[in-house]
C-alpha cells in the first residue's frame, strides 16, 4: 500500500501557519512510516510560487509538479504517475572516491560534503534519476596515469523492506575519456537549462547570456542523444521563453 499526502496549491501559505519550517517538519516527521509529501502545483506560470512547494516536498520526500493545463495533469497522474506517486529507493547517498591530488573544483547538484551525516539523503521515483554534474581538478597532475580510477558508490534503502543495499562502480581515466558520454553531456545541457531559468525568472541581465549558453550544450547533446525528448523539450521551452 502507499500513502501519500497530496498538497494542491499555487504555492502560497494565507491561512493557519505559514512558516516554512514549520510546515516542512511536518511533512518530514511521517517519512520515516513511508507518508510522503507531493506537492502539486496550480496556476500560470507567472504567479505559481514554488519555494514553498520545493521545501515541502524536499522535506516530505516526495515529488513536486506543475500543472498549469489539463493536457499536464494527464501528463504527470496518467502518464507519470508511477514516477509521481511512487519511491523506488529511499535515502539514497552517493560517495564519490578520487585518485590522491583530486578534489571537486566546481559541483551541480544536490548537497556534498566529506562528512555522509552532513548531507541530507533523498528518494529516488521509479524510471527517474540524480544528476550530480562535477569538475573535478588535481595539484599533482604529473601523478595521474590512464589507469587513476574513479569510483562511484551508490548507498541507499530498499523501498519496500528498508534493507540496506549498495551498488558500485570504478571506471580508470582511460576508460572514461574513450567513451562518447552522452549522459555527461545531458548532465551539463541541464544545469545550463535551470541556470538559464533562473535568470530568466529573476529577469537577470546575464539571462541572454545564459539562455545562449543553454541552447549550445542542448545541441551539443542532442548530436550523442538525437531525439531525446528531454532535450527536445527544454529547447522547446527555451525557445517559446
Amino acid at each position: 500500500m502507499i500513502s501519500r499526502v497530496i498538497l494542491v496549491r499555487d504555492g502560497g501559505a494565507n491561512l493557519g501557519v505559514t512558516s516554512v519550517p514549520v510546515i516542512a517538519d511536518a511533512a518530514a516527521a511521517e517519512n520515516d512510516g513511508g507518508i510522503y509529501m507531493v506537492g502539486v502545483g496550480v496556476g500560470t506560470p507567472a504567479t505559481y510560487n514554488d519555494t514553498l512547494m520545493d521545501q515541502v516536498t524536499d522535506a516530505g520526500k516526495g515529488a513536486s509538479v506543475f500543472i498549469p493545463e489539463t493536457s499536464e495533469a494527464t501528463r504527470v497522474f496518467h502518464d507519470r504517475f508511477v514516477n509521481t506517486m511512487m519511491i523506488a529507493a529511499r535515502d539514497v547517498q552517493v560517495q564519490l572516491d578520487l585518485p590522491p591530488g583530486f578534489a571537486i573544483d566546481r559541483f551541480s547538484g544536490e548537497e556534498f560534503s566529506a562528512d555522509p551525516s552532513q548531507v541530507e539523503p533523498q528518494h529516488l521515483a521509479p524510471n527517474d534519476a540524480m544528476v550530480f554534474h562535477q569538475r573535478i581538478t588535481t595539484c599533482a597532475p604529473e601523478m595521474v596515469t590512464a589507469g587513476s580510477a574513479v569510483t562511484v558508490t551508490a548507498r541507499y534503502l530498499d523501498a519496500a523492506t528498508l534493507a540496506p543495499r549498495a551498488a558500485s562502480i570504478t571506471r580508470s581515466f582511460a576508460e572514461l575519456t574513450a567513451e562518447p558520454a552522452p549522459r555527461l553531456h545531458k548532465g551539463a545541457a541541464l544545469v545550463a537549462y535551470v541556470d538559464a531559468l533562473t535568470a530568466l525568472r529573476v529577469d537577470d541581465a546575464a539571462a541572454p547570456m545564459l539562455v545562449e549558453a543553454a541552447d549550445l550544450a542542448i545541441a551539443d547533446a542532442l548530436v550523442l542523444l538525437p531525439n531525446d525528448a528531454a532535450l527536445v523539450e527544454w529547447m522547446n521551452i527555451l525557445e517559446q521563453l
